[in-house]
């Protein structure tokens, strides 16, 4: 079955890019069976682009420990530019999708002409 969503390791972090428009907390039981399988320990970053739009909390940190998330470190987050210019390549190639989320037409429109400046830059 396909996961719903890709990991990045990107500048020793981790990015979770969600394939659908799946609530955080059904993407998380999901992602920590493969966090797990990785040995991670950390903080692990959500874009929610899917489900937030292009919103102040479109950037969500979660830490996991041992083998699952405590949801105590939850937190909205203010991403650099790197992390920002990837997430928005990897979603400027997947426009297909965007059309899928729970967003209004309007706000699935403003993101396809968002993401249009990234379409050149490799995810």
């Amino acid at each position: 079955m396909k996961k719903p969503y890709k990991i990045v390791n990107s500048e020793n972090k981790i990015i979770v890019l969600p394939l659908s428009n799946n609530r955080l907390d059904e993407l998380c039981l999901s992602v920590e069976k493969t966090l797990k399988k990785k040995n991670y320990l950390g903080k692990v970053l959500f874009d929610l682009l899917m489900s937030n739009g292009l919103t102040s909390n479109r950037f969500v940190s979660i830490s996991f420990k041992t083998d699952k998330f405590d949801y105590s470190t939850i937190k909205e987050e203010k991403v650099d530019d790197n992390t920002f210019d990837l997430s928005n390549a990897f979603y400027s190639k997947k426009r297909a999708i965007i059309d899928t989320s729970c967003l209004s037409r309007v706000e699935k429109q403003r993101i396809i002409l968002f993401l249009d400046k990234y379409s050149l830059v490799e995810a």
